[in-house]
């Protein structure tokens, strides 16, 4: 009974909330399907509880006990008083052993670089923890025997109220500790929904109404209950046996359900047999489940005769047209060559719409003069990703990994990154940096004369880190040397406020915890980078540098603040999604002699390294995947071309999905659950109305050229 009722508000609550349309028959499969996975589960549960309560019933007499035990209470002031006082002791040793856990945990096993020691040694820490906890309750017991006759009767009862309002604030404080915004609630709440139906259920056959109103049921009526319950669960069956056909019914149980898609998930990964992480069934979407390397997010071979990624067929190779061969742009008249230097500044986690003169007057003033790309798409939705990626300007798919499943992957030296072709035209490259993912183990100081790290924080403290009064002092410093040494250079820093936690500033104080507060704390995160970026221009113009340095700056992904659920939870901050809150940003290219010029056109940071080439007149690297953009900071047209971007699973977020923006259609592929959502940017530039199941032949052709373009096609 708690299966079918939790099961059936995940899936109605999941239909109302997305908006769009679901056809009957897509609405009846969903629930039916969910019905099963949740059964599946309530069927284990109750057996376990079953199993677990007879035990304790057929050993231990515990109701009577209980009984007893309440009448001893009532009947003995004293014994109730004692066991007061032994409760709330328990609860000050179980605080003890808490602190000490805690004192440890912040203090030494978070500081350990290998985090399955700290995890070892805070458990071993808790286990000796142990008899000074069981010590302490002694002392605290007899501190206590006193206050405990404050409490009303039963105080034992009312005792255990106070360590269950103890535990809840905990609990509570856990919570306030970290932002509630990146907890997926989700799947807790389905749980909460499935223990309060079940309970429910059982109590009112149990302890209730029902008691009483079953041996009144004439036979034929207990086994017409009995037939139509074990009915449903054999037509549920069925219904998850052939669930995955209907686009509609696979969206909704695997993308927008609290509980279902996490068992769906689970059910998936069960049923996957060549362990490639797609199943054959229940809509896994893998043609192949003998073979690893096919399945939806394998690359396609044309012309081998197999399906390698599951589209439908194997592409032909007369359908491949080679990609024409990389060469450098020579200048023409009308692009003069630029003998002049390059500074690039990346900013982290800032969103397109930030630049603005409201949150960032400096840049916007600075903007004035130079060419800003307004529809600038990213590659990737986080740091890890995204900055090898526009380095190297390949895809991230396409970027050489040591490991690519990793959170902090490292790349390869095989890779080219456009400071490397920088180098080797003879320009003299600098790195000014202040973050951990900017050591050099992690492959991103290829091509670099000089690289300064100096003073990154760890990953835990860098959240906290207020690093750009670190860092822009070192770039002026560093300006004003290379402007005496008369050396043609690149120089790229980068800054990292915007990036989560925010900061609070005294230049833009905010108050409170809402979601519109934690929107002005990142906006004063970005205000607070606009002033240390103004110094960085102040220095340029000291120098004498801005009359011949090229600047260039943007953002490694946006940020998303509530704009997009997934499985009914808001989604904030990045890294989870692929939507346009996340993956565009801004990008400014200031060219000394060029007019300052808006562009609408869509372009991607797979082009930057294009760009930096084609500007500093270095020989492109045919690995380039992107595009140069000089012409357009020029005046020249800029072709319409598509944006893509992806999404690549790592242990934190374990999903694959692809975008690709076409004209004014945008397709998120969603490899991982084998849904597809598709938008119109122009008329729906929030992506609020999914037009997937509307137009279902244009979603399957941008697939197609989705699929085609990230095998390198």
């Amino acid at each position: 009974g708690g299966a079918i009722v939790a099961a059936l508000v995940d899936v109605g609550v999941a239909a109302i909330r997305s908006g769009a349309r679901t056809p009957a028959g897509a609405l009846i499969g969903a629930a039916g399907a969910s019905v099963a996975l949740y059964a599946v589960v309530g069927a284990l549960l109750g057996l376990a509880a079953g199993v677990v309560v007879g035990s304790i019933a057929a050993t231990l007499p515990v109701g009577e006990r209980l009984v007893g035990w309440r009448r001893a209470l009532r009947d003995d002031p004293a014994l109730d008083r004692a066991w007061a006082a032994g409760l709330l002791a328990a609860g000050g040793a179980a605080g003890v052993l808490a602190a000490v856990v805690f004192v440890f945990a912040r203090g030494f096993g978070l500081e350990m670089a290998n985090k399955r020691n700290g995890a070892l040694s805070t458990a071993l820490v808790a286990v000796a923890a142990l008899p000074v906890a069981a010590l302490a309750w002694f002392p605290i017991f007899r501190a206590l025997r006193l206050p405990a006759r404050l409490l009303p009767r039963p105080r034992a009862i009312v005792a255990l109220a106070l360590l269950a309002g103890m535990a809840a604030l905990g609990v509570l404080g856990a919570l306030a500790s970290v932002d509630w915004r990146v907890i997926d609630f989700g799947p807790y709440t389905a749980a909460a929904v499935f223990a309060v139906a079940a309970v429910g259920h059982a109590a009112f056959w149990q302890l209730g109404p029902g008691r009483r109103i079953w041996p009144r049921f004439p036979t034929a009526v207990r086994r017409g209950i009995a037939v139509a319950a074990a009915g449903t669960l054999l037509a549920s069956a069925l219904l998850l046996a052939l669930f995955g056909d209907e686009p509609r019914a696979r969206a909704l149980v695997g993308d927008e359900t609290t509980g279902a898609r996490v068992l769906l998930r689970a059910a998936r990964r069960l049923a996957d047999r060549d362990g490639d992480g797609y199943a054959s069934i229940l809509g896994g979407g893998d043609c192949n489940d003998h073979d690893p390397a096919i399945n939806p997010g394998a690359e396609e071979i044309p012309g081998n005769g197999i399906d390698e990624d599951c589209s439908g067929a194997d592409e032909p190779v007369a359908a491949v047209t080679p990609p024409p061969a990389a060469a450098p742009e020579k200048p023409s008249a009308a692009r003069p060559a630029f003998d002049g230097n390059l500074l690039v500044i990346t900013v982290d986690t800032l969103r397109a719409d930030r630049l603005n003169p409201t949150v960032m007057p400096h840049l916007s003033a600075f903007a004035k003069d130079a060419a800003v790309f307004t529809h600038a798409y990213s590659q990737a939705p986080n740091t890890p990703r995204s900055f090898p990626s526009f380095l190297t300007s390949r895809v991230p798919s396409r970027v050489k990994w040591r490991k690519q499943f990793m959170r902090f992957g490292p790349i390869t030296d095989e890779n080219t990154t456009f400071f490397e072709a920088l180098h080797d035209a003879g320009v003299h490259t600098v790195g000014e940096f202040s973050h951990f993912y900017l050591n050099k183990e992690y492959g991103v100081a290829q091509g670099f004369d000089e690289w300064d790290n100096s003073g990154a924080l760890s990953l835990k403290d860098s959240n906290t880190d207020v690093a750009a009064p670190r860092i822009v002092p070192r770039v002026v410093k560093k300006l004003g040397e290379l402007a005496k040494s008369k050396q043609r250079f690149a120089l790229w820093t980068h800054l990292f406020e915007p990036h989560s936690r925010y900061m609070d500033h005294p230049e833009f104080p905010v108050r409170g915890s809402s979601t519109a507060a934690l929107e002005k704390r990142y906006d004063g995160e970005v205000s607070f980078d606009d002033l240390w970026l103004q110094k960085i221009f102040d220095a340029l113009e000291a120098t004498g540098l801005a009359k011949n340095t090229a600047v260039m700056i943007f953002a490694d992904h946006g940020e998303c603040f509530g704009e997009h659920r997934v499985g009914g939870q808001l989604m904030y901050f990045h890294g989870e999604t692929i939507y346009d809150e996340v993956l565009r940003v801004p990008l400014v290219v200031k060219v000394p002699g060029a007019a300052g010029r808006v562009i609408d056109g869509r372009v991607m940071l797979l082009d930057v390294g294009p760009t930096v080439v084609d500007l500093m007149g270095a020989k492109r690297p045919e690995a380039f995947q992107g595009r140069s953009l000089l012409g357009a900071v020029l005046g020249e047209p800029l072709p319409d071309k598509p944006a893509y971007a992806e999404l690549l699973p790592d242990p934190s977020w374990n999903f694959a999905a692809r975008v690709l923006v076409d004209g004014q259609m945008k397709l998120l592929d969603k490899i991982s659950e084998n849904t597809l959502e598709l938008y119109d940017v122009k008329d729906d530039p929030r992506e609020q109305k999914n037009l997937a199941l509307e137009a279902p032949a244009k979603a399957a052709g941008m697939k197609r050229a989705l699929q085609a373009w990230m095998a390198g096609r």
